[in-house]
């Protein structure tokens, strides 16, 4: 604690030399005038002492013939002396400190979390529509409402959490899963044909089978109808009642394909020139720092940067980076064929693999390597079952009565 007044006060440590120095502690203790931190070096005396207690040595040391010279400055008083010839800087620290005070009241990031099928640019997009970005009031932020929006125009998101911490807004999503979002939500529905084909294989656990293994059918045709006929007791239909149909189908059916590459191509070429310049942006205004514009004819640019942060949750609309500039040039150059053909057939892997993902698996396969002119050739066919059926809606409307032994039935068309 002395310390602390003794830097608020302010002192010196001054430089005390002569054969008189103890007598020169000794009168100074007597009078009440304190010393401290003292430290003998040869002939030298080293010790601190306040300002207003300096000011009453001259007498003592013209009395002990000892020499007090000032080696250092401690403290306020100094500091706001030296800041004194400092206006600018210090007029700068406070409007500093008092900008970052106003900063603190804006959203600065958003940070999005647990988001699959609905994308980032999706929620910022949304966000714009309801007046928030980056540079709106914290204030102004409703957490609870725009929780209530989400809920309402996203049907997928079965939770959502918005909050703030310093300048970041925070969004936690979790979504439904599609599938059973689909299944759930649907009042009936029939499966069709995605395309024409042949039945493979069909195997029904829910609703009536309107074709068979072995049947050619064609894009749209119903498969399994989710509308079931309620028989009385005397066999006849007396309704009908309306499911979500279930069935585990496959068709079959052939397709070409074809792939070409050129044998000669275009290459960079790097020719080891390359430059960098700083650049901060402020906001939406970007300023550049460089010495000169690079003049390449052509040059791979990179861009690097990091927004201002000063701590964990404090975000400020500063963000500062590099870009960096590569020369290259380009070349033509004859590629190998061999290579040539890897390509292709790994193009051919990704293709098979793009259907997979959509339920169509490759069964047979009969393609050949072959050239035009410059270019190499993969094509011919392929014999491909699609397991992935359309599902449509039953409209809920539908009738129940009969008309010349059949039910009408109205399809709204929506394939989910």
């Amino acid at each position: 604690m002395g310390s602390f007044l003794f830097y608020i006060k302010g002192y010196v440590r001054i430089r005390v030399t002569g054969y008189g120095v103890p007598r020169f502690v000794n009168i100074c203790s007597k009078r009440g005038i304190r010393l401290w931190d003292i430290e003998k070096q040869n002939d030298l005396y080293l010790t601190n002492i306040l300002i207003s207690d300096f000011y009453k040595i001259r007498e003592i040391v013209r009395k002990t013939k000892v020499k007090a010279s000032i080696v250092s400055k401690h403290g306020l008083p100094f500091f706001f002396a030296r800041m004194s010839a400092r206006k600018c800087f210090v007029a700068g620290a406070f409007l500093c400190f008092f900008w970052l005070l106003y900063m603190k009241n804006f959203i600065w990031a958003i940070e999005i979390n647990g988001n699959v099928s609905i994308t980032d640019n999706m929620i910022l997009d949304y966000l714009n529509q309801n007046n928030i970005e980056m540079g709106t009031r914290i204030e102004h932020i409703e957490t609870e409402e725009l929780e209530k929006a989400f809920r309402r125009d996203f049907n997928d998101i079965t939770w959502i959490s918005v909050g703030q911490e310093g300048t970041v807004l925070t969004i936690d999503i979790k979504e439904r899963d599609v599938a059973l979002y689909e299944e759930k939500d649907m009042f009936a529905s029939s499966l069709y044909a995605p395309n024409d084909g042949v039945v493979t294989s069909i195997v029904v656990r829910r609703g009536i089978a309107r074709v068979k293994e072995g049947d050619a059918v064609t894009e749209g045709q119903l498969l399994v109808d989710g509308i079931l006929p309620i028989e009385k007791t005397d066999g006849t239909i007396g309704g009908y009642r309306l499911v979500n149909a279930d069935a585990d189908i496959t068709i079959s059916y052939s397709d070409t394909y074809a792939d070409k590459l050129s044998f000669y191509g275009e290459e960079k070429a790097y020719t080891g020139e390359q430059t960098e310049e700083f650049y901060m942006r402020l906001g939406n205004k970007v300023y550049y720092f460089h010495w000169f514009m690079p003049k390449y004819a052509n040059a791979e640019i990179q861009h690097e940067y990091k927004q201002l942060q000063l701590w964990e949750h404090f975000y400020l609309p500063l963000w500062y980076g590099t870009k960096e500039y590569k020369e290259y040039e380009i070349i033509k150059v004859k590629k190998d064929k061999k290579e040539l053909e890897s390509k292709l057939y790994e193009n051919l892997e990704i293709f098979l693999e793009s259907l997979e993902e959509k339920g169509v698996q490759n069964i047979q396969k009969d393609v050949k390597i072959g050239t035009s002119g410059s270019m190499l050739t993969l094509s011919g066919n392929l014999i491909l079952e699609n397991s992935n059926m359309l599902r449509r809606e039953i409209n809920a409307s539908i009738g129940t009565e009969l008309e010349n032994g059949q039910y009408n039935s109205i399809i709204n068309g929506d394939e989910r």
